[in-house]
């Protein structure tokens, strides 16, 4: 069973009959799931996930003003529930930094994970988040959540980053790929500087991904799980999987000048193709970034400069 069915199963037999009935006023103020950091909250759990922090288990996240006048009681009425659920063992918590289940404060829950007790609502806040505090925070379910202000919240950060935001992230992975693949790469094998080939290939598999994820309005989960991730992307998922895995596998020097070149015109091609977007044939993805950058209709955002994680 996954992570995900589990908490579910363990939502609707024990958790939500005992909350309706302890706190019948508190209980229309919260929202139940199961969110955050954890491989089951992506759904990519596996046998090997089982070793710490997984098991039946619910987030309950509830406004601040909820959370400071009653949180105590409420996380002692879900910490004296039975662990146990679907015969399955009581979680093994050990990653004890954040609170991964139980009561939570909405505000809370946000912040930490992208360091906003709010929604963004300037350019300026879309700009500083990064995939991965995004990703953590909207994955995962929502089983019940009655008065919506949990869920607002999310929708909002669904909506994915607007479009200037994304415009100016998308240049920024195609600066760094064509730096690590394009460029520097090739430099690194002509002097046979072994380590520095190596960290250019990671870096161009890495920007790739990011790449992918901004054209697809998806977030990019935390490193271990972007290339599982990746598989799930609709256009251009497995294809581009595809090609990274021959970047990885390449032999000697021709073959890897030969699936980087080959991968780097892919992304060219999907650039342009997924954002409409007009520009001569030359797949040299710095040129195609300075060609987009004048797309940007905020004129700060436009002038900007550097890397924009």
């Amino acid at each position: 069973m996954k992570g995900m069915q589990l908490a579910e199963n363990y939502f609707k037999s024990l958790v939500q009959p005992a909350f309706r009935k302890q706190f019948p006023t508190l209980y229309q103020h919260m929202a139940f799931g199961l969110a955050g950091p954890g491989s089951e909250c992506y759904g990519f759990d596996d046998e090997f996930s089982r070793d710490h922090d997984w098991g039946p288990r619910v987030c309950i996240w509830v406004p601040e003003r909820i959370y400071a006048a009653h949180g105590g009681r409420l996380q002692k009425s879900y910490e004296a529930l039975p662990g146990e659920c679907c015969g399955f063992q009581a979680v093994q918590r050990k990653d004890t930094g954040i609170r991964r289940d139980g009561i939570i404060s909405i505000p809370v829950f946000f912040s930490t994970a992208i360091g906003l007790e709010h929604p963004p609502s300037s350019l300026s806040e879309w700009l500083m988040l990064k995939d991965e505090q995004l990703a953590q925070c909207t994955n995962g379910r929502i089983f019940l959540d009655l008065s919506g202000e949990f869920s607002a919240f999310r929708k909002s950060l669904l909506s994915y980053y607007p479009k200037d935001v994304r415009l100016r992230k998308i240049i920024s992975r195609c600066f760094m790929i064509s730096q690590y693949g394009q460029y520097n790469l090739q430099r690194a094998l002509k002097r046979q500087d072994l380590l520095a080939v190596e960290h250019a290939k990671a870096m161009f598999i890495h920007e790739s991904v990011a790449l992918a994820f901004l054209l697809e309005r998806r977030y990019r989960p935390f490193y271990k799980w972007q290339f599982r991730a990746l598989e799930d992307l609709p256009h251009l998922g497995k294809p581009l999987l595809n090609k990274l895995k021959q970047v990885h596998a390449a032999q000697n020097e021709e073959e890897l000048f030969h699936t980087v070149e080959n991968t780097a015109s892919f992304l060219a091609g999907q650039v342009k193709e997924l954002l409409q977007f007009s520009h001569e044939e030359a797949y040299f993805l710095q040129d195609i970034g300075f060609a987009l950058q004048s797309h940007i209709e905020d004129a700060a955002l436009r002038d900007s400069v550097g890397f924009v994680e």
